[in-house]
């Protein structure tokens, strides 16, 4: 992506869904694309969450207690590392 973006096309990465990842994950993705979009297992699964809860991927995260990164508004998280 970042040949790509230096050889002057416009670059976009997509993060779907937005999964548990590192404080600098945001910042070193912005800099190499011109445009991040991100989704999560609510928006972008097609029926508002209903597939995402009947395949149980609550129950995986609560498993490897990552739960804090399960919800409608994790994908914010990482919006929120990149404003930082």
């Amino acid at each position: 992506m970042k040949q790509l973006c230096q050889a002057g096309l416009a670059v976009q990465a997509a993060v779907s869904p937005a999964l548990p990842c590192s404080d600098e994950f945001a910042g070193r993705l912005a800099a190499v694309v011109d445009r991040v979009c991100i989704d999560d297992f609510f928006m972008g699964d097609g029926s508002a969450g209903k597939r995402t809860e009947r395949l149980g991927i609550r129950g995986m995260y609560e498993e490897l207690g990552l739960l804090d990164w399960y919800g409608r508004d994790a994908y914010n998280r990482v919006l929120e590392q990149r404003r930082m």
